[in-house]
Order: structure tokens, then sequence, then C-alpha cells
């Protein structure tokens, strides 16, 4: 019952990987990388979302769960699915799925 999946932002790979199911929810691949978020724009059904680098993880979920509260997608207290690579400043495979309640309120 998730409401979006969540890439943290990488190389795009992720993102990638997951558009190939063609998940029924939205996918969400964040990055601070202008050619990555360019490539997102052909993967099926991937929205990007561009942050600044260097952010953790929890500095990244906050980010996402502000962006699908305010785009309707989620509201506070629902479920995404988050998947990426850990630890983040790290160039790694995909090794992390995790479910995440978006934090709530939001301004």
């Amino acid at each position: 019952k998730a409401k979006a999946i969540v890439t943290l932002g990488g190389s795009g790979l992720t993102a990638l990987l997951v558009s190939k199911w063609k998940p029924t929810v939205p996918i969400l691949a964040m990055s601070s990388h202008e050619g990555t978020l360019r490539r997102f724009n052909v993967l099926w059904g991937v929205v990007a979302l561009p942050i600044p680098e260097g952010l953790d993880m929890e500095k990244q979920l906050e980010i996402a769960d502000q962006f699908l509260v305010r785009e309707g997608w989620a509201k506070p207290d629902q479920t995404t699915v988050v998947v990426g690579a850990l630890p983040l400043s790290k160039r790694r495979q995909t090794n992390t799925i995790r479910f995440h309640r978006i934090n709530g309120p939001l301004p």
C-alpha cells in the first residue's frame, strides 16, 4: 500500500532498475547531477527531483516527504518504499530497501 517509491540520490541506476518493473505507484528519483536528472525523463513512471549535493539519507527523505505531500501523492503517516545504495557517499550497487512513513505534519 505504498504511495510512492523513492530512489535516493546517486547515479540513477536504482531508478532505472525500479522503472523496469513498471510499478503502479510513482517513482520519485532524486539526484544532484543535471545529466542524471535528464536521463530520468525517459524512464517509465519516473519523476526527477533535483537535490543539493552531499545530503545524507534523512535529509533526502525529508525533501521527498515534502514533495510527495505538496504534489498530493501522499499524506503524512502514509508509507513509501525507499530504495538506494548505502552508504550514499560510496559508489555502490543498490543494496537497501526500506519502508518509510512520511513525517507529519509538514509545513
